[in-house]
């Protein structure tokens, strides 16, 4: 995998900093264990909707990356469009490296 972020995401899986999935990464926000969430582009309408409610209702931080689900999942193992990194550091690096490959605001 050449892509840097991806390739971090799947370490923070591996590293047990990571949680994947919408009633997951929901608990691990309510708990405060979500440092922050990244998104798949393709997302249904509705679940995108509900997460960025969330999000925001519980402070935490959202990113909606570039990449499908399908791409998503594969970094991680996993098929998903949510996932919640749970580690200060995991977020400072995947966010810089996302932010240097993505035009984000």
């Amino acid at each position: 995998m050449n892509d840097a972020f991806l390739s971090l995401l799947g370490l923070s899986r591996k590293a047990g900093k990571l949680v994947f999935g919408f009633e997951t990464v929901k608990t691990a926000m309510q708990k405060g264990d979500a440092e922050i969430v990244f998104s798949a582009c393709d997302l249904s309408p509705k679940t995108a909707k509900e997460l960025v409610f969330i999000c925001e209702n519980l402070e935490v931080e959202h990113i909606k990356t570039s990449y499908d689900m399908k791409t998503l999942g594969s970094a991680i193992g996993k098929m998903t469009g949510i996932v919640a990194v749970t580690d200060e550091g995991f977020k400072r690096s995947l966010k810089q490296k996302l932010l240097a490959q993505e035009d984000i605001k």
